[in-house]
């Protein structure tokens, strides 16, 4: 992390420096259980501490890392009950701000929302997930603005932080983006027509599905690790086995591979659970 990344001199640093540090973290650049230095980071944008500590302490707040005084700070792993509980409250939060915004909406608003969806469509057609999760996103905060309610965006912004996780690390398992845009035309019919009913059914249909992507995705691939490089992490004699064989192991579904010598040992697979990133000391009880 000493490479050096240029601010924008007329934007707050701390603001800044949250933002990379959250997408990186978002986007598994870097990997659960990393540790984060405010010296290095302070390197890598040729600042001081003050605006980095900052910076880690609403990170911590968003529950992505870890600050431990004199011990240092660490990129959080992954909780699935976290996941869990955040994405009931989202539901329960953005549901509402749904049913406000079908009272409030105005069609100049109408015609913002359309120009999203349509954005969103051309992503999908390039294959650009990046900017279809980032669509995704400026959907459901544009939802919030025609509620006039931003301290809800920002409570689903940080609830959601941990779901985006593992969406960005499982893309093969996710929901197919086709099918969530036709998730945003419904809520955005049922706004049209002011129905609040209809588009609070619509929204709680489109929050179930990523809820259920994302258990899915947990199952299914090596949640924990990096997009890049990540196998770098990994102690010499690790590097030959399979993420996709180390996540089901370590996610409790294949239990037999566990035990099964041939794969690794039980040494070999309580590293492996720490590496992938999930906290499952009280799943490996059940079954070892």
């Amino acid at each position: 992390m000493t490479v050096e990344t240029q601010l924008n001199p007329t934007q707050p640093v701390n603001q800044q420096i949250y933002r990379i540090l959250r997408r990186d973290i978002v986007h598994c650049l870097i990997a659960p259980g990393t540790p984060l230095s405010e010296k290095e980071v302070s390197v890598r944008f040729n600042v001081s501490r003050q605006p980095v500590r900052e910076a880690f302490i609403k990170l911590a707040e968003n529950g992505l890392i870890q600050i431990r005084p004199q011990r240092g700070s660490y990129v959080n792993k992954i909780s699935m009950a976290q996941v869990r509980n955040g994405s009931f409250i989202r539901q329960a939060i953005e549901c509402a701000v749904a049913r406000r915004a079908a009272s409030m909406i105005t069609e100049s608003q109408c015609y913002q929302l359309e120009q999203n969806l349509h954005q969103q469509r051309i992503a999908i057609e390039h294959k650009q997930l990046d900017d279809f999760f980032e669509l995704d996103d400026n959907f459901h905060q544009l939802l919030t603005q025609i509620a006039d309610c931003q301290l809800a965006w920002d409570t689903i912004e940080n609830l959601k932080a941990t779901v985006d996780r593992v969406r960005y690390m499982s893309f093969d398992h996710v929901s197919p983006p086709e099918m969530l845009l036709r998730q945003h035309l419904d809520i955005f019919s049922a706004l049209q027509k002011r129905d609040g009913d209809a588009v609070e059914r619509a929204m709680t249909q489109h929050l179930q599905e990523i809820s259920e992507s994302v258990a899915r995705s947990a199952r299914k691939t090596a949640t924990g690790l990096a997009k890049s490089n990540s196998f770098t992490l990994i102690p010499s004699g690790m590097r030959g086995f399979s993420p996709r064989l180390t996540a089901h192991a370590c996610i409790k579904k294949d239990v037999s591979l566990i035990k099964n010598k041939k794969y690794f040992t039980r040494q070999e697979y309580l590293y492996c659970a720490r590496y992938v990133g999930f906290d499952c000391k009280s799943e490996r009880r059940k079954h070892l």
